[in-house]
């Protein structure tokens, strides 16, 4: 039987500002949205995901100052055939190192870390709902 894990240590929420939906937030989250399928599809990953959603939380590491604003991305690849149930995709590990590396460099003023959500559904939802 495989064991979902969640991860809390080194992080902190209360330090972060409110987070709500703003124009720059979606702008950011679009981008890293269009970085990761890109990739993913140039190097022939993407026709093996059933769904691939990007996240971005309001997770403020704690190797950051208090003053940064920069968020999370998270990858959340899935495969699936009806919905009801899923399983994470598993990447190669260098592609996914290559990935983050890349959401790292493009979003660098904005993006702090990036995650791979290893969450089956059940429990875990697809979407991050």
């Amino acid at each position: 039987s495989e064991t979902n894990t969640e991860v809390h240590q080194g992080f902190s929420l209360t330090d972060s500002p409110p987070h709500t939906v703003t124009k720059s937030r979606l702008d950011i989250l679009r981008r890293a949205d269009h970085i990761a399928t890109t990739f993913l599809a140039d190097n022939g990953h993407l026709n093996n995901i059933w769904q691939c959603p990007v996240v971005m939380a309001p997770l403020k590491p704690t190797h950051l100052t208090s003053a940064s604003n920069k968020e999370v991305i998270i990858l959340r690849p899935v495969d699936s055939t009806e919905a009801m149930t899923a399983a994470f995709s598993r990447l190669p590990i260098p592609i996914l190192h290559e990935l983050a590396a890349r959401l790292l460099e493009h979003l660098s003023d904005h993006v702090a870390d990036v995650f791979y959500d290893v969450t089956n559904k059940p429990p875990g939802t697809i979407e991050w709902e």
